[in-house]
C-alpha cells in the first residue's frame, strides 16, 4: 500500500510540475495497484488526480470523462452517475462551513459548486 501511496503522490507531483506524461504513467501505475489491493477508496482519490493531471494540462474533455466503475457489493457512497451526491456533499460540507464559522469557505464552496454546474456535472 504504501508504495502505491508514494507513487500516486509522486504523481500529482508530476502533474503540478506541468510533466504530464509523467504524471499519467505514475497515477495508471498508482491506480492499477490500489485496484490490486481492493482499495476502491484510494482507487478514486487516484482517479480523481487523474481528472486534476488533464485540467491542468488543459485537456479538460479528458477531465470530465470518467471511468464506469461499479461499487463493490456492501461498499459504502454514492452510485456511480447520481448527479445528486455532489450537490448533497457541498451542501453538507456548506452546512459545516456555516455552523463552524470558517472564514472564506463558503464562498469557495459556491465557486466549485457553480463551476459544477456549469460543467453539467451537478443538477
Amino acid at each position: 500500500m504504501g508504495i502505491a501511496l508514494a507513487t500516486s503522490n509522486l504523481g500529482r507531483v508530476a502533474a503540478r510540475a506541468r510533466r504530464f506524461d509523467e504524471a499519467l504513467e505514475l497515477l495508471a501505475e498508482a491506480l492499477a495497484a490500489f485496484e490490486a489491493l481492493g482499495s476502491e477508496a484510494l482507487a478514486r482519490e487516484t482517479e480523481a488526480r487523474r481528472a486534476e493531471c488533464f485540467v491542468l494540462a488543459g485537456r479538460y474533455q479528458e477531465a470530465l470523462a470518467r471511468p464506469n466503475r461499479p461499487r463493490r457489493p456492501g461498499s459504502r457512497g454514492r452510485e456511480p452517475g447520481d448527479p445528486r451526491a455532489p450537490r448533497r456533499s457541498l451542501d453538507a460540507a456548506r452546512a459545516a462551513a456555516l455552523k463552524n464559522g470558517a472564514p472564506g469557505l463558503e464562498k469557495r464552496l459556491s465557486m466549485i459548486y457553480e463551476f459544477g454546474v456549469r460543467a453539467g456535472r451537478i443538477s
